[in-house]
């Protein structure tokens, strides 16, 4: 009789590594993945901090690019390019703003101030300066980084960190966030395509 503690305890753990291993962990609500994009939120679940940004009217838009320009920078324009059609799309004010790396640091940057008739290059003082702007959404369009699985998109307060696993995924990442942040975005993406298309 003394041994029948030991044996229910044995049999509650085997029935607790087999629901593990059968159902799994409980989720991490600010964790999900959509589409092979993983997001991470640090303070809610993504889908919402993803509706409340998309809320919000004024954004700013940064993307790496090399200097000298390098094959793989038109991807990354690409990407940007998607983000800056789907925010015009649905009338949110949005700043360009160019982080040029030369070798492996930030040398200066180029924005337009919101306005498309403006280009002016800032120094990396005042690059950062507005990367921290508390007051507009900001999305970060970073070089990939192979060491990652698969495109990550992290999210904290008033900022989208995009980040790619390959030249490849940056479109699909990026195209990925502006789904879950617009219901819209296909439909703003195929006007804008058509128009191109039209004018070309």
């Amino acid at each position: 009789m003394k041994k029948f503690p030991i044996y229910v305890l044995l049999i509650a753990l085997i029935v607790l590594f087999a629901f593990i291993a059968t159902v799994g962990f409980p989720p991490d609500a600010s964790t999900i993945q959509s589409e092979g994009v993983l997001f991470h939120s640090e303070s809610s679940s993504p889908i919402e901090h993803l509706s409340e940004l998309a809320n919000e009217e004024e954004f700013i838009v940064s993307v790496e690019v090399h200097d000298p320009v390098e094959a793989t920078d038109s991807l990354m324009f690409n990407g940007f390019a998607l983000f800056l059609v789907v925010l015009n799309g649905n009338n949110k004010s949005t700043i360009q703003l160019l982080r040029v790396v030369e070798g492996e640091n930030l040398s200066y940057c180029l924005t337009n101030y919101g306005d498309l008739k403006t280009e002016e290059r800032i120094t990396v003082e005042e690059c950062l300066a507005t990367l921290n702007d508390e007051e507009k959404v900001v999305v970060l369009i970073d070089f990939p980084n192979p060491s990652l699985s698969k495109p990550i998109v992290t999210l904290s307060g008033k900022k989208i960190a995009v980040e790619s696993n390959s030249i490849d995924t940056i479109n699909n990442a990026s195209f990925t966030v502006l789904k879950a942040m617009f219901n819209n975005a296909e439909e703003v993406l195929a006007k804008s395509n058509r128009l191109t298309a039209l004018l070309g």
